[in-house]
């Protein structure tokens, strides 16, 4: 897991569309979607649910979402 991949994630609910957050982030989509991927095979279960009609956090992905927020927010803050 990494801050990038952290902040993939954060953007990505916040904005609740891939392409919306990459477009933030100054990525690609598939740079962003390489990065969801991976922080999802990290925790070992799924964090959001794409479709057409935009990006949900599953119910394992609110679990996690706060924390892992505050870990953004943090080293945004400070560094």
């Amino acid at each position: 897991m990494s801050l990038k991949q952290y902040r993939a994630f954060v953007e990505t609910v916040e904005k609740r569309s891939v392409s919306a957050a990459a477009e933030a982030l100054g990525v690609s989509q598939s740079a962003l979607t390489q990065n969801l991927n991976a922080l999802e095979r990290d925790f070992g279960f799924r964090l959001l649910v794409r479709s057409r009609a935009g990006v949900h956090l599953t119910r394992e992905g609110r679990r996690v979402y706060p924390a892992v927020q505050q870990v953004v927010q943090f080293f945004a803050q400070n560094f």
